[in-house]
């Protein structure tokens, strides 16, 4: 093949040498005749003016293969000569590697190159073909949103993107109303960098109005090209915001707000402190979804997560402070160029929201368009409109909840569709007007509002008698409700009759049911949180709450912490270990207590009396506190001071852990990694890890680095030592939770040390009640001296070994361990049950009754 390739070079210099170029024009490439002709996987060669035989070499040796740089030379001028005498006919021109490698030897200038990326209409070598080829495959516009370019591949083609564009910028700001030859390529740029760049677009627009939506491209009239320029122009190191001199205050503010990249530097400029949280505040509250960039940027002004944003939360903390800072006259004008933020009247919502806050709707006129029309905006407008002082304010509370409880009432007549969506918009109304009220969350409004509505729901707990049978809620010690049905002389029904089962009364008690069932889940999730973060509870606000008889089980099975005293609430006291009170620290009823923590109980050595407690009782907790893992700074942390690399160089499953760090709260900046903030605390934590978060990373999974503590505010590194414990070790439970479950060897989700920790805890105290005494645990094993034998069990996996006699098979049924076997929390942990009773049967085997275990263990 080699030879046949020499061969045919040499006849094709002959032929290029001995014909007159005007031949080559008139003859060799007129449309019906080519050198060149593609055919699947070869190219045959022939010219119809020459009688030789048509003769197919293996494509890659005309084009591809790069041969010693003498022979390449030879073949490449020879065929480049063919290329330009043919008019740069498309069927015999070089590909992107070629051209690469002929610039790399100088057989082709610079310009040669920018000729053919934007002037040939070539379709290997476009435009787009090129960047899609530097860009190994992906997207052509990902090399301009700051994908990396395989510049070690065609280094020559990726130095030319820049002046591509500059030249492309050059031309197309110089334009007028007529597109011009680069204008389809200009709409395609979706990166570039320079502050001059900006001033000198927005100069040529001059008073145009920028395009809003989606920009097509093949439109490129002057205002969509010029709109597409400004979202992609970004700003570059050190630049000088004094270029904006020459632009108007309000067109600088709708260039902001339509490129929100630039929002910063505008504050700079205009010098108006609240300026850049102003901005973002109506970038927030628009009714579309965000990208991962405003996310991130997002969460350092507010707590309230994304899709609660586009499902109509607002952050009433947060437009107080912009509003209060910026001033009216300011505010204004950023008010009137959020139109610019999106397209259509998306930008409406945070500007009604605006307006009640700055009380400028009228609440008749408000609850008439929700009554009468259902507008939904409206209805979180309500929410949202100025509360009054005292004892009145309280009293419209509670009307505000009861007619947006109303609306959500009426909603159930319509279609399953429009049902879920106002559902929905009532949520978040119910979070808006929580917020009004001054209540650190939700669901601490709704309980106090709740609660007094419980006043009225409590005469569904005394039996009432329907048709000769008593129907009552009872609710057990779990929290759990349900109907009671019995007959009149008391006897105990299984089930409600048949005949009262469509009875009005029954629907009645089953919404109660339905009632009492989501305060208890909803207390249950917000009092764990309100542990982690240590939010504080007066005793009169937790009295309160537990006159709930939904909320109380939860209340009354939980450990409290008032100035380093720890016990049980009971009838607004804490009650100690003994069930005693202590008469030198009763509580009033406006003192403060916490939920406590495990770093609580154990810096204050009372850790372990209170696990023995809640075995002793039988206690089952809510959700795991008593049991919770604990993490404390390890001897390298303390050392470093400034950062924790206790999961460095752990491989993590790109989407498992994306689920679960966004499940607690963390949110993905895609320079950094992983960011979670505490806005209280002005803390936030970040998680470096080495990976793009936005591709499926099927090469090299992500790659754990480190774990950063910095101020939210100046983003300086916050030592160790300064990071309350609590957060510190509900950060780290985060990272033992996606290095267990996500890891990339698939290590066993239950085997992380954490939870073997929590088994260790738990199975101790079962030992010490039933008093066996023929089981060590040591490390992550569980030791048993049986009579037939000496096994381990393996505290995170629950697999069984026979001392010298390999692996023992004890199939579970964790159907059967359900309920049998006591954990002192409500959470449901099949391993945890299996291991124990594991633990439980081969302590004792002398009483094992099955014949196949049994004989397993003899067999071994």
């Amino acid at each position: 093949i080699e030879e046949k390739t020499d061969f045919i070079v040499d006849i094709l210099s002959g032929i290029y040498n001995a014909t007159p170029k005007k031949l080559f024009t008139q003859h060799c490439f007129s449309n019906t005749s080519k050198f060149f002709v593609i055919d699947n996987d070869q190219m045959t060669l022939f010219n119809l003016n020459v009688p030789i035989e048509p003769i197919k070499i293996p494509l890659e040796f005309c084009h591809s293969i790069f041969v010693d740089s003498t022979r390449f030379k030879e073949r490449f001028n020879i065929l480049y000569n063919f290329y330009k005498v043919s008019n740069y006919n498309r069927a015999i021109a070089p590909s992107i590697d070629i051209l690469e490698k002929a610039r790399a030897l100088n057989l082709i200038d610079e310009e040669e190159l920018l000729r053919e990326i934007l002037i040939r209409n070539n379709s290997s070598n476009t435009f787009q073909s090129v960047i899609r080829s530097i860009s190994s495959g992906s997207n052509f516009r990902r090399v301009f949103s700051g994908v990396k370019s395989d510049s070690s591949k065609y280094p020559n083609f990726v130095k030319l993107i820049p002046k591509v564009i500059e030249r492309i910028l050059e031309i197309e700001i110089q334009r007028g109303d007529t597109p011009t030859e680069v204008s389809s390529f200009a709409v395609l740029i979706e990166h570039f960098e320079g502050i001059r760049y900006f001033v000198k677009i927005l100069k040529a627009m001059d008073k145009t109005p920028f395009t809003r939506g989606y920009i097509w491209s093949n439109k490129n009239s002057r205002s969509d090209v010029f709109s597409s320029l400004l979202r992609a122009c970004e700003p570059e190191d050190e630049a000088d915001s004094k270029l904006f001199a020459d632009i108007p205050e309000q067109r600088l503010l709708e260039a902001a707000m339509y490129a929100p990249q630039w929002i910063d530097l505008v504050q700079e400029f205009l010098g108006w402190e609240g300026l850049t949280s102003a901005c973002w505040y109506f970038h927030a509250h628009v009714n579309e979804s965000m990208n991962e960039t405003k996310e991130s940027i997002i969460a350092r002004y507010s707590p309230i997560s994304p899709q609660q944003f586009k499902d109509g939360a607002f952050d009433i903390n947060w437009f107080n402070d912009a509003y209060k800072t910026l001033g009216e006259k300011r505010f204004q004008m950023v008010y009137d160029a959020a139109k610019y933020i999106t397209s259509g009247n998306n930008h409406r919502r945070a500007q009604i929201f605006a307006d009640a806050l700055r009380g400028k709707l009228n609440i008749a006129d408000v609850k008439k368009s929700v009554t009468d029309k259902r507008n939904k905006d409206n209805l979180l407008a309500y929410s949202l409109l100025p509360l009054k002082k005292g004892k009145s304010g309280e009293k419209e509370q509670l009307e505000r909840y009861n007619f947006i409880q109303n609306f959500l009432n009426e909603s159930k007549k319509f279609g399953q569709q429009r049902k879920e969506s106002e559902g929905k918009i009532c949520e978040i109304a119910f979070q808006n007007l929580a917020r009004s009220a001054g209540y650190e969350d939700v669901n601490r409004f709704i309980w106090a509002m709740e609660t007094e509505k419980s006043k009225e729901l409590v005469g569904y707990i005394v039996p009432k008698n329907i048709d000769g049978f008593e129907l009552s809620v009872v609710i057990d010690d779990f929290g759990k409700p349900s109907i009671r049905s019995a007959k009149e002389n008391g006897t105990e029904l299984k089930d409600i009759p048949s005949k009262l089962k469509k009875h009005p009364y029954v629907e009645e008690l089953k919404e109660v049911v339905k009632t009492f069932r989501n305060q208890f889940s909803n207390v249950r999730t917000n009092f764990e949180k309100a542990m982690q973060f240590e939010s504080e509870f007066t005793v009169d606000e937790l009295y309160n709450l537990s006159q709930n008889p939904a909320i109380k089980p939860i209340i009354s099975k939980l450990i409290y912490c008032y100035e380093n005293n720890f016990g049980f609430f009971a009838d607004g006291q804490l009650v100690d270990v003994d069930g005693k009170i202590d008469a030198t620290q009763k509580l009033k009823s406006t003192d403060r207590i916490v939920i406590a923590h495990p770093v609580h109980l154990f810096e204050n050595k009372v850790w372990k009396n209170f696990q023995k407690i809640v075995f002793e009782r039988e206690i089952v907790q809510p959700f795991k506190q008593i049991f919770r893992e604990l993490y404390l700074p390890n001897a390298d942390e303390k050392n470093v001071k400034t950062y924790s690399n206790r999961y460095a160089g752990h491989q993590i499953q790109p989407s498992k852990a994306v689920a679960l760090l966004k499940s607690r709260n963390w949110t993905i900046d895609q320079y950094l990694g992983f960011q979670k903030v505490f806005y209280k605390l002005d803390l936030m934590v970040w998680l470096y890890c080495y990976a793009d978060w936005f591709t499926p990373s099927d090469i090299e999974p992500p790659t754990i680095e480190k774990i950063e503590f910095v101020d939210r505010r100046t983003l300086k590194v916050i030592p160790i030592e300064k990071i309350p414990p609590v957060i510190f070790s509900e950060i780290m439970r985060d990272l033992d939770l996606v290095v267990s479950v996500a890891h990339i060897g698939g290590v066993d989700p239950e085997a992380s040390f954490s939870t073997i920790e929590m088994r260790t805890a738990i199975l101790e105290e079962t030992l010490r009640l039933v008093k066996l005494k023929n089981v060590t645990l040591k490390k992550s094993h569980a030791l048993v001296k049986g009579t037939l034998g000496e096994y381990t069990i393996h505290l995170g996996s629950g697999e069984v070994q026979i001392m010298a006699g390999g692996s023992l098979t004890i199939l579970p049924v964790h159907s059967q361990h359900r309920g049998r076997l006591f954990l002192p929390f409500i959470d449901d942990d099949p391993k945890t049950a299996e291991i124990m009773s594991k633990t439980l049967l081969l302590a004792e085997d002398n009483k094992i009754k099955d014949p196949t275990i049994l004989e397993a263990i003899r067999n071994k």
